[in-house]
C-alpha cells in the first residue's frame, strides 16, 4: 500500500523550531565553507528551506531535494532576516527523531554535494515556481511523487545519480565541515550499497585523503574541474564495472 501524501503548513511548530535552528546554523558554516564557490555564482550564501516551511503536499519518503533553480523557487520562504541575496538552496525535511541532529546535517551536506557537482549551483528559471526542475516536472509535482517516480529518474541507476564528483563533492564537504566540528558519520551521508558503491565510502576517503589536504583551501568546484586521482578513479571504475555486469 502507498503511503500517503501529506500537507506540511506548519503543523509541528516545535519540530520545525528545533530543525530551523539547527538548519540556521548549517546554512552559516555551509556558506562559509562554500564561500569562494558561492561568489563564483554571484552569491554571497547558501540557503536551508525546510519542507514545513513550505506550502507544498509532500511524499513522507522525501527527505531532502536540491536543483540549481530552487534559490529563486523558494525565495518566498526565507524570512527578510535571513536574505542576503539569492543563493543556492537546498530544501529538507525536517526530522522527529532523537537523531535529528546527525539526519539533518547529513541531508543538508547530500544535497549541497548534489549542487557542487551539478553543471551550475544557481540558475534562474523561466517561470518559477511551477517551472520544471531536474526531476524533468515542475516542483510542486515533484513534491508529491515518491522519489523512483520522478520522470528523469525513473529507469536510471542510482548511481547515476550519486556518481563520481558527487561523491568526491562530498567527502570534501564532510571533511570541511569535520574540521569545524560537525561530526558526520560516513554511513549516514547516503545509500552507498544502494547506489552501487561495493567498496567501503571509508577506503573512498582514504584514496581522496592526500588531495582533500592539500587543496583545502581552494572552492571545492575547482577541485572537481581537475583531474581525479588515479586510485580513486580506479575504485569507482571498478565498482561501476562491478554494477553493469549485473
Amino acid at each position: 500500500m502507498s503511503k500517503t501524501v501529506r500537507s506540511n503548513g506548519l503543523k509541528r511548530p516545535w519540530l520545525l523550531s528545533a530543525s530551523r535552528d539547527l538548519c540556521d546554523r548549517l546554512e552559516y558554516h555551509l556558506s562559509r565553507i562554500l564561500q569562494s564557490d558561492l561568489a563564483a555564482e554571484g552569491a554571497a550564501t547558501a540557503y536551508i528551506v525546510l519542507l514545513d516551511e513550505t506550502e507544498y503536499e509532500v511524499h513522507p519518503d522525501i527527505g531532502g531535494l536540491s536543483c540549481p533553480e530552487l534559490g529563486w523557487m523558494l525565495w518566498h520562504c526565507i524570512p527578510e532576516y535571513r536574505r542576503n541575496g539569492i543563493g543556492p538552496t537546498v530544501l529538507l525535511a525536517a526530522d522527529r527523531s532523537d537523531y535529528r541532529h546527525v539526519v539533518l546535517t547529513c541531508r543538508a551536506i547530500h544535497e549541497m554535494a548534489h549542487l557542487l557537482s551539478s553543471p551550475s549551483m544557481l540558475r534562474n528559471p523561466d517561470s518559477p515556481p511551477e517551472t520544471k526542475v531536474q526531476t524533468g516536472i515542475s516542483l510542486s509535482e515533484t513534491l508529491r511523487l515518491h522519489p523512483d517516480k520522478w520522470p528523469a529518474y525513473s529507469g536510471k541507476p542510482a548511481w547515476a545519480t550519486h556518481g563520481l564528483q558527487f561523491l568526491r563533492a562530498i567527502l570534501h564537504l564532510q571533511e570541511r565541515m569535520y574540521c569545524r566540528g560537525w561530526e558526520i558519520p560516513l554511513s549516514y551521508l547516503g545509500d552507498w550499497k544502494g547506489y552501487g558503491y561495493r567498496t567501503p565510502i571509508a577506503t573512498y576517503l582514504a584514496a581522496l585523503q592526500d588531495e582533500i589536504d592539500s587543496r583545502r583551501d581552494e572552492p571545492i568546484r575547482q577541485i572537481l574541474s581537475s583531474r581525479c586521482p588515479k586510485d580513486f578513479l580506479k575504485m569507482w571504475a571498478t565498482d561501476l564495472a562491478a554494477v553493469a555486469s549485473t
